[in-house]
C-alpha cells in the first residue's frame, strides 16, 4: 500500500475497525485509509447536506473565527485569499471582508467555481478540509500553481495512543490523520494554535 502523501514507501497496517482499516506510512507517518475503501461521492455530499451550518449561529460563527483571527495576524491588509473546501455556507469569505481581506470561496459541491484555477492568492484556507482529500498530492499540487503565499490547515492531529478510540477517526468521510511530521511533508510547519497550522510550501 503506497502512502498517498509522500508516496515514498510501503505504508504498514495500522488498525482495523469493522468497516475500514488504516494505514500508517513509516516514512512521513500519514495514517490513512485504502483508497477502495472510501466512501462515493454521492454519500459524501449526501453526509455534508446534514450538516446543520446556519451563518446566523453565533456559535458556528464563533467557531469560524477561531481559524480567521489567527490567520489574520499572520497576513497583510488587501491580501487575497481562497477558502478552498468552504462547505455549503461562506462564512468564511464574510469573515474575512468583514477584516478588509478579498477572499473567493470554492467548494466541489457546493461552490464549484472552477475560475479559481485561473486566479492567483496571496494565501489559502483550508478548514478541516485536508482530511478529506481522495489525492491530497494533486490537490495540494493544484493550489500550490495558484498561490505562492502560506496555506492555513486546520485538522486534528492524531493521538500517540488508543486511536481506534478517537472520535474523528469515525467520521467516514476522514480518510487520512496527520501528525506534524505529516504536515511537514507539505512545507515548513508553524504552529499557530489548537488544530490550526500555517505551511510555508516547500
Amino acid at each position: 500500500m503506497i502512502c498517498p502523501l509522500c508516496h515514498k514507501v510501503e505504508a504498514e497496517l495500522f488498525h482495523t475497525d469493522r468497516t475500514r482499516t488504516f494505514y500508517k506510512c513509516p516514512d512521513c507517518t500519514i495514517i490513512f485509509v485504502p483508497r477502495n475503501q472510501i466512501i462515493s461521492k454521492e454519500e459524501e455530499k449526501s453526509r455534508y447536506d446534514t450538516h446543520n451550518n446556519d451563518e446566523t449561529d453565533p456559535h458556528y460563527r464563533e467557531y469560524y473565527l477561531r481559524t480567521v483571527d489567527p490567520v489574520v495576524r499572520e497576513l497583510f491588509p488587501e491580501m487575497k485569499g481562497l477558502d478552498f473546501g468552504c462547505g455549503r455556507t461562506q462564512l468564511m469569505k464574510t469573515l474575512f471582508s468583514e477584516k478588509g481581506f478579498r477572499m473567493d470561496s470554492y467548494d466541489p459541491f457546493y461552490v464549484p467555481d472552477e475560475s479559481i484555477w485561473d486566479k492567483d492568492y496571496d494565501f489559502i484556507v483550508m478548514n478541516e478540509v485536508i482530511e478529506h482529500l481522495a489525492d491530497p498530492v494533486a490537490t495540494l499540487s493544484d493550489l500550490r500553481k495558484i498561490s505562492r503565499g502560506p496555506l492555513f490547515v486546520r485538522t486534528k492531529l492524531y493521538p500517540e495512543s488508543d486511536f481506534g478510540k478517537w472520535f474523528y477517526m469515525r467520521d467516514p468521510t476522514h480518510i487520512q490523520f496527520f501528525s506534524l511530521k505529516a504536515l511537514a511533508e507539505i512545507g515548513k510547519v508553524k504552529v499557530l494554535g489548537e488544530d490550526l497550522y500555517r505551511i510555508e510550501w516547500k
